[in-house]
């Protein structure tokens, strides 16, 4: 299949396709998409397990080599959780999108330079803040980016430098409810695209079934070839 330079566009494309395909009964086994974006997704998008069990070697905590952020693709809280070390450096500003009580941006927080939690209903933050006023938490929503670099700037008050807010967070985590759903792979890629232009952090890792199973089926040509 041909593709092109918009992600959301392509995937969706070979979702109709494969769709169209298994009603026909013929279900393919192998779907090749000649597109940039997708093939630099591909190499990005990392399933969690295999990262945590060692089956993939990637250093999360360098750049990729094109300048965009590794996804890390789990399921369940723990697995979410056991990419922390993974992919925090101490010197690392983090942000978790979808804290609920803030277990995890605790733990994030301890990694790193910090973590602000966030999430977008006001009983859970006021939670989060009586059981851990160390904390840093707010109210907000993950698909309003520049929201998420406000909270930055309070975090850091009023004499931090517009440079360094405007630089985003190094790491973003995300456990956001519906992104494995029936459209979750289509949601996910659209908010990992927003942020990954607005905060542009090294490494997003994001909690979604769908995503994950993304992460087992898209193969970059060029671990293809090896594999020939």
């Amino acid at each position: 299949m041909l593709g092109n330079t918009l992600s959301l566009t392509t995937i969706q494309t070979v979702f109709e396709f494969v769709n169209d395909q298994c009603r026909r009964g013929n279900r393919p086994r192998t779907v090749i998409v000649k597109s940039k974006t997708i093939n630099s997704l591909a190499r990005r998008l990392i399933h969690s397990q295999r990262l945590q069990d060692g089956s993939i070697q990637r250093n999360l905590k360098a750049p990729a080599r094109d300048g965009k952020p590794y996804i890390v693709a789990s399921v369940g809280v723990e697995e979410y959780r056991r990419s922390i070390p993974h992919a925090i450096k101490p010197t690392d500003e983090c942000i978790e999108i979808g804290c609920f009580s803030g277990r995890t941006t605790n733990l994030v927080d301890e990694a790193a330079r910090y973590c602000i939690g966030v999430d977008i209903g006001p009983k859970i933050i006021r939670r989060a803040k009586d059981e851990r006023p160390h904390l840093h938490f707010e109210v907000g929503d993950g698909w309003n980016c520049n929201e998420l670099l406000r909270m930055k700037r309070n975090k850091l008050g009023p004499t931090a430098d517009i440079d360094d807010i405007l630089s985003g967070y190094d790491v973003v985590y995300a456990d956001i409810g519906g992104l494995s759903g029936p459209d979750g792979t289509l949601e996910s890629l659209s908010l990992l695209d927003a942020l990954s232009y607005s905060l542009r952090p090294r490494c997003i890792v994001i909690k979604s079934l769908c995503m994950r199973r993304l992460a087992s089926s898209l193969r970059p040509y060029a671990i293809m070839e090896k594999s020939l």
